[in-house]
This record gives structure tokens, sequence and C-alpha cells, in this order.
């Protein structure tokens, strides 16, 4: 620990950090489950307050914000028992006071909810408005993780100790001082001379305090809240468009472009991680060459890149795999629309592999500006090309299997939203394929970057081009067994899909 002791500044700062953590986790939770769960209106017509209705399911989010904080706070405890040799009794103390320090953050969270819930109904029919600003903040959080990852990297291989002064050292250990409700927690945990029952008092003061003015203000505004969140339940922007004349083919891409756009839930699993995918690769090639260093880190480049596209571009792709299912009740329509069932299910294909392809691109533009700017030559055009072909292939072969995999099992049960509720069968096997051939092609790029690849003494792969060869001839063989499962008597499957 140093010559100035920092071990009670690490209980003050972990607490702070896991209680800050599950305020935000609770503020989540709350929102979702008394604002997005479409049952409100039908649960307003019991003879129940919206007061009511609010608690029944506070009570289930505290449940489960409760075992969220165990599994937060007991780590951080655990590490810290372990490092200071603490006896059992510390262990029962923390699993003790864990409810507690839960309840704290979980009351703020409950005042908040109902002005995030106002705010919420205010822009449910700017729609752009509150997706672009999810996508920039997932985007924006990706990069700050990003960058203090690749900052901790940094001070780690420098193994400097400007971070932990003797200066900082003082002033951490003044700051975690008056650090309240924190240091409470800390000083119960610490023994006897940090005053333990006053700080005791000192909590159970505080949350109480916190839940009476929660109570106050739920009291205050819960019914008319939800009321409203009903009353803009189906609100949306009417939009004046001018009639054209299109291809069945371009129609139908527009219908399905403008389902996407249907549910905030929809265009945001859809669009987020496409837009995150450039920025997360070249943010993880800063990090891979500030601890590989100069051409050592370099070299693992390619094998990287590709490894955190596939990833990226598969669980963008599984949003395909409800493609069917998210018509509801109204796919009974698409048994009558005067075009044949393979050019349905052809438009369905164009559409979820433009935006994976899109975001491939950029990605691959991406990979091409970091190296030409901080390795140049050390990834060649070969390789941008090679890793786009590859990529692209993994697209076509993933939206191929998950239209397919979702013709055979949908799943039409929707909620109030008209969203689909039952989880899709084709997804998490979707997930599962797509991570396997990243990690395989990732691997096998960045291994035979260093050394061929040997098999019982025979060198299999003696250069990176060989890898990307067979990665070629491997993946693109799967592709074509995809669409052909796909389009291979495709009429005759989807006519025997029913609501």
């Amino acid at each position: 620990w140093g010559s100035i002791s920092l071990k009670y500044e690490f209980l003050v700062l972990g607490t702070g950090f896991a209680m800050v953590f599950l305020f935000v986790t609770a503020s989540g939770l709350l929102l979702k489950s008394v604002h997005y769960d479409g049952e409100n209106e039908l649960l307003l017509r019991f003879p129940v307050s919206g007061k009511d209705i609010y608690t029944a399911k506070a009570v289930y989010a505290l449940f489960i914000h409760i075992l969220t904080a165990y599994i937060i706070m007991m780590p951080i405890y655990c590490i810290y028992g372990y490092l200071t040799r603490e006896t059992a009794s510390f262990y029962f103390i923390a699993i003790a006071i864990i409810p507690l320090a839960a309840a704290v953050p979980f009351s703020f969270a409950n005042m908040l909810v109902m002005p995030l819930i106002s705010v919420s109904n205010a822009l449910k029919s700017r729609f752009t408005l509150v997706l672009l600003f999810l996508i920039i903040a997932t985007v924006a959080a990706f990069t700050v993780y990003m960058l203090l990852l690749q900052g901790i990297v940094i001070y780690t291989k420098n193994k400097t100790d400007s971070l932990f002064s003797v200066e900082t050292r003082v002033f951490i250990r003044r700051f975690a001082q008056y650090l309240y409700p924190f240091s409470w927690f800390a000083n119960i945990l610490s023994g006897a001379q940090k005053q333990p029952v006053v700080s005791l008092i000192m909590i159970v003061l505080f949350t109480a305090a916190v839940i009476y003015i929660a109570h106050i203000v739920l009291k205050k505004t819960a019914s008319k809240i939800i009321l409203k969140g009903i009353d803009t339940e189906s609100e949306a922007k009417n939009i004046t468009a001018s009639m054209r004349v299109h291809s069945p083919f371009t129609a139908l891409l527009k219908k399905e472009f403008s389902l996407i756009f249907r549910s905030i839930n929809y265009s945001f699993q859809y669009l987020a991680l496409a837009a995150s995918a450039p920025v997360m690769v070249y943010l993880c090639n800063s990090l891979a060459a500030s601890v590989g260093g100069g051409a050592v880190g370099a070299r693992i480049l390619p094998g990287l890149s590709l490894l955190i596209i596939i990833i990226f571009t598969t669980i963008t792709i599984s949003f395909a795999g409800s493609a069917i299912s998210r018509e509801g009740a109204v796919f009974y329509l698409s048994k009558i629309f005067p075009v044949p069932y393979r050019t349905q299910i052809a438009v369905k294909f164009t559409l979820y592999t433009l935006v994976p392809s899109a975001s491939n691109v950029l990605s691959c533009l991406g990979i091409m500006a970091f190296t030409h700017t901080n390795f140049d030559g050390a990834v060649t055009y070969l390789d941008i090309g090679c890793i786009w072909a590859i990529s692209q292939l993994v697209i076509v072969a993933l939206v191929a299997n998950a239209l397919n995999g979702d013709i055979k099992h949908p799943s039409f049960s929707t909620n109030a939203s008209n969203e689909v509720t039952g989880s899709d069968k084709a997804s998490p096997v979707n997930m599962i394929v797509g991570v396997a051939i990243a990690a395989v092609s990732g691997f096998a790029v960045m291994l035979t970057a260093y050394t061929p690849f040997m098999l019982g003494g025979i060198p299999l792969i003696k250069s990176t081009e060989l890898a990307y060869l067979y990665l070629l001839i491997g993946l693109g063989a799967f592709a074509v067994i995809e669409l052909l499962l796909l389009f291979v008597n495709a009429a005759k499957k989807l006519a025997t899909v029913t609501p």
C-alpha cells in the first residue's frame, strides 16, 4: 500500500463507485419496469391507484437491485479483505450492510425516475433525436472505456509512480474523509477506530430521509405521470409524403426499413453497435499498438481488427433473427402481396446486409487511417482487402443463417406497443456461430503473423497470406451453403409460416 496507507480510502472509493453504478442501473431498471413494459393501461383498469402500481413494480425492481448490489460490491470487499488479511467478521459485516448500501441509490433513483419518465413522454414523438442521442451515448461510452483502459495499460507498462505520488496520496486521504455517505460505510467496515456505531446511525437516518422524500415525490407525481405515459403510448409524428411509383422490390425494401424505425428498441439494436464498430476497431488498434509497441504491436493489428469487426457484426446481425417475427399479426399481409416469396426474402436479406456492410467499410477505412498515421506500411492494402472480404462473407452467411432460422421458428407474440416479446430461437445460434468464426479468424491471422501454424510438426499455415486464403475459401463455402439453404424452396418454407 506504500508509505502512506490508502486502505480506508480504497473502501470509500470502492463503495462510492459501486453505489454510483447501482444508481445508474436502478434508474434504468425502474424506467423499464414502470414505463416501458406496456401494461400500465391494463393495470389502471383495476381498483388500484397509480401509486400502488408503481410500488408493486418497484418492489420487484428492488429485489433485482439488491442482487445486483451483492454482485457488484462483494468482489470489492473480498479484494480488500484478502489484501488486508481481514477476519471472518469483516465479511459478515459486508454482507449485512450491502442491502443498506443498495437502499441509498435505489431511493435516489426513485426520485429521479419520474422526471425521466416525464422527459421520455415529451420526447416520444421526437424519435430521431432520441435515437441519435442513444447512438452517440453508446459510442461515447465505448470510447471512454477504451481510453481509460489504454491509460491504465500505459501507466502499468511505464511503471510510473506519478499517479500515486505523496501529494496525490495526501489529497486522496483528505478527499475520502468527507466523501459522504460512502465514508460511513467504510467506517463500519474499518472497525472501532472509525466510530462504526455513529456511522450506522447516520446511514439509517440518511436512508430514512431519502426514502421519505422519494415517497412524497412519488405520492404527488406517480399517478399523473403514468397516465400521461399512457396518453402518449401511441403518439407519433405525422409526416406528409408524396406518392411515388416504385418497383415491388424497392417498395418492400422501404417497408422493411420503416419497420426498423417502428420502435426505438428495434432501431437502437440495429444501428447502435453498427455505428460503434468502426470506433472500437480504431481504439482497439491503438490499445494493441501501445501494449505491443513498435513493429511487435503492429503485427497483431490485422488479426485483432478482424476479430473486433466480426464480433460487432455478429451482434448487429442478430437483429435479423427476428425479421419475420417482428411483423406480428400483420404477417398475414405477406401472404397476399403480389410478390413472390423469394423476392420478399431477398428484400429482407438485402436490408440486413446493408448496415453491417457499411460498418465494415468504415471499419476498414479506420484501420487504414490508423496504421498510415502510426505504422506506415505495417498493414498493407492486401491486409485491408482480405479483412473486408472475410468480414463481408461472414455478413452474408450470418444474415442468411438468421433469416432461415426465423423462418423455421418464428415467434409472433407482441406487447401493447406491437414489439416482439418472445425470444427468437435464431439469434442465440447465430451469435454462437459468429463469435466462433471471429475467434478462429482473428487468432489465426494474429498467430500466423508471428509463427507458422503447426500440427504434428507439419506447418499447415506458413504465413498470414495463406491464413487469409484458407479463411476466404472456408467462409466462402459457408456463405454459399447458407444462401442455398435460405433461397432454395424459400417459397415453400414461407408458405408454411403462420402467426
